[in-house]
């Protein structure tokens, strides 16, 4: 019999994350119906695009569309939940005007990664979201997801360690919105706010696999970071294998066969 704790729930991240880097064209229309099959699925939350520069990542230049869209009823979704994300306080800007209300915030481990994809260093990135949040939380925004990348490895660099990628997870969950003081103050007045934590790759499932996956968990929740939340793409086959050893509740996911960097 399975413990309260032994469950999976999915937060389906493919129509940002598997998309992004596509080279094909995905048509508006194309990513509607999607969305809508997915949420058909049942997939209870599904991160729809992401306020970024569209000469950045081209394929996520109409994700203001999408939002339209939304508000217009011509993407249906039923009950599952937008999300969105984004990557500074240009983008909270964007996502605001077009009435996201789910956040998705981002940083990585490795430091080279994080100059080559946002042009920031780990400590600038934190401190460019503990804003996004502080705005977002005057506007009213209680659900964010926070996003560490490269914990199994940096494209560019190679080998990120496990305490590095512990220190950067601990940092970013001190901006947790509901703890007053640490972090980004909770003035009692707004409804309470909450930042789950991410912790993933860059290019899909680890290449250690399972065991990799469970070091990893093991030292945060040694060192008491919570609540975590594993992204394991399915591009090589190992997300089972890494969702049954690594004893995180929730596994964000790809749609299968399509995942790339955040």
């Amino acid at each position: 019999p399975m413990a309260a704790s032994d469950f999976v729930r999915i937060f389906e991240v493919g129509p940002r994350d598997g998309l992004q880097n596509e080279k094909r064209k995905v048509t508006v229309a194309q990513k509607v119906k999607l969305i809508e099959g997915l949420a058909l699925a049942g997939l209870p939350e599904i991160e729809i695009g992401a306020f970024v520069r569209s000469d950045k990542v081209p394929q996520m230049a109409d994700t203001e569309k999408l939002y339209a869209a939304l508000a217009k009823q011509k993407l249906r979704l039923g009950t599952a939940r937008p999300w969105a994300l984004v990557p500074n306080r240009k983008g909270l800007e964007r996502a605001l005007a077009h009435g996201a209300r789910n956040l998705a915030v981002f940083t990585a481990s490795s430091e080279t990664f994080n100059q080559r994809n946002i042009g920031m260093s780990v400590e600038e990135s934190l401190a460019e979201i503990r804003e996004v949040i502080a705005q977002a939380r005057a506007a009213g925004i209680t659900q964010f997801r926070g996003y560490v990348s490269t914990a199994f490895g940096c494209p560019f660099a190679g080998e990120v360690r496990v305490s590095e990628v512990v220190r950067v997870t601990r940092l970013l969950d001190e901006l947790e919105p509901s703890r007053g003081g640490h972090g980004v103050e909770d003035q009692g007045r707004r409804a309470a706010a909450h930042l789950d934590l991410h912790v993933g790759g860059a290019v899909g499932a680890p290449a250690g696999g399972a065991g990799e996956a469970s070091c990893l968990t093991g030292e945060l929740r040694e060192d008491a970071v919570a609540p975590l939340l594993l992204q394991a793409r399915d591009l090589v086959g190992e997300v089972l294998a890494v969702v049954h050893l690594s004893s995180f509740g929730v596994r964000p996911q790809a749609t299968k066969g399509l995942g790339c960097a955040i």
